[in-house]
C-alpha cells in the first residue's frame, strides 16, 4: 500500500484547517432554533452535496481513517444539486489529512449530463476527459475505483469567524452489487445529523468556550467511513 506523504516544506504554502464533529440524534428544527438561540448565522442557502468516493480493491483509505492514520487522503468526485436528471459542474477532489488537519486539492471537470442513473464507467469517462495536474491526485486515481455514492443537505453558519455546516438527510449506496446506481435504487438513510466546526488554530479557545453550549461531545466521525462499514 503506497503510503500519502508530503514534504514539511510544501505545508507553508497551504492553508491548513482543523475540523471538529458533533452527532445529534435531535431533528433539524431543532438544531436550527438552538443555533439561532446561539445567535449562529446562516451565510448560504441549503444545497445538496453529492459526492463519489474511489477506492483501492483492498480499501486501504477506509482502513487509513479507521487506524486513525495521521497522513491520509480520499479522493472523490463532488457536484452540487440534484443527484440524478441533471447537468452538473463537478469537482475531483483530493482530501488530504495532516496530522489532524485538512486541506483540498481542487480541480473543475468538465460539465457533464447524469441521467437516471450513474454507472462507474460513466464516471470514469468524466474524470479521462481531462488531463489531472496534481501529480499525488492523479496516482491515487490511477489505483482506485468508484465504490460508493453519498448524498446530503448541507446548511452553512458562522459564529464569528468560526464556520459551522449542518449535514441532513444523509443517504449512501455502493457500487459492489452491481456497477451502476439508479434513481430507483434503495439509498440508506441516516438517522442522525452532523454539525461540523472549521476553524484555524487561533480561534481554538473561542472553539472550547463555544462548544460548552453543547451537551455532545467532539468526536471522530467519517461519512464514508460510516456508510461503508453499514451498508
Amino acid at each position: 500500500m503506497q503510503k500519502f506523504q508530503i514534504h514539511n516544506k510544501n505545508l507553508e504554502k497551504i492553508e491548513l484547517r482543523n475540523e471538529k464533529k458533533l452527532i445529534f440524534l435531535e431533528t433539524e428544527s431543532y438544531l436550527l432554533n438552538f443555533f439561532k438561540f446561539l445567535k449562529f448565522r446562516e451565510i448560504f442557502q441549503k444545497r445538496k452535496i453529492n459526492s463519489i468516493y474511489f477506492e483501492t480493491k483492498n480499501f486501504d483509505d477506509l482502513l487509513d481513517t479507521i487506524d486513525g492514520e495521521k497522513n491520509r487522503s480520499k479522493l472523490r468526485m463532488r457536484w452540487y444539486g440534484e443527484t440524478f436528471n441533471s447537468v452538473i459542474e463537478p469537482v475531483l477532489e483530493n482530501k488530504i489529512k495532516i496530522n489532524n488537519k485538512n486541506y483540498k486539492k481542487k480541480q473543475n471537470l468538465k460539465v457533464a449530463n447524469i441521467s437516471n442513473e450513474i454507472s462507474t464507467t460513466e464516471i470514469k469517462k468524466i474524470i479521462n476527459n481531462i488531463k489531472i495536474l496534481d501529480n499525488l491526485t492523479q496516482i491515487k486515481y490511477n489505483t482506485r475505483d468508484p465504490n460508493i455514492l453519498l448524498s446530503y443537505d448541507r446548511r452553512y453558519f458562522m459564529f464569528k469567524n468560526i464556520r459551522i455546516t449542518l449535514d441532513t438527510n444523509l443517504r449512501s449506496c455502493n457500487f459492489y452489487r452491481k456497477k451502476k446506481i439508479s434513481k430507483n435504487d434503495f439509498f440508506i438513510k441516516k438517522k442522525f445529523n452532523i454539525v461540523e466546526f472549521k476553524y484555524h488554530d487561533n480561534e481554538f479557545e473561542e472553539i472550547k468556550k463555544l462548544s460548552e453550549n453543547f451537551k455532545n461531545r467532539f468526536t471522530k466521525f467519517s461519512k464514508y467511513e460510516n456508510s461503508l462499514i453499514n451498508f
